[in-house]
């Protein structure tokens, strides 16, 4: 979000990073099928060092939180939303914030 003496907006910003979240999951039954709820921190690694010729921080720590499914086979569907706590913004003269945000769908197996 960006805002002066006569405007203020909030912009989408592509950035890539690299996600390294550390999930704590609460199952609905006890042989882990079923619904699951969790979330904990997550720690990110950019792998740009400048966007449009401004550079950000390589750096970002987070928290993330899950819901999905599991089925008795070992098929799951989970969404995740993580929300970056650091301004990763080091042109703060002109973009003075940039915060991560990340919602994610994704379908695994587990064996």
């Amino acid at each position: 979000q960006y805002s002066d003496q006569y405007y203020a907006y909030r912009t989408p910003v592509p950035l890539r990073y690299f996600e390294v979240p550390l999930s704590f999951v609460y199952t609905t039954l006890p042989n882990g099928n079923g619904l699951l709820l969790g979330g904990g921190p997550s720690v990110s690694f950019s792998s740009d060092r400048k966007y449009q010729y401004r550079p950000i921080k390589s750096l970002d720590a987070g928290a993330h939180i899950l819901l999905g499914y599991q089925t008795a086979l070992g098929f799951s569907a989970n969404l995740t939303y993580t929300h970056g706590f650091v301004n990763v913004s080091e042109f703060t003269d002109q973009v003075p914030v940039i915060k991560n945000r990340f919602a994610a769908l994704t379908v695994g197996y587990l064996f």
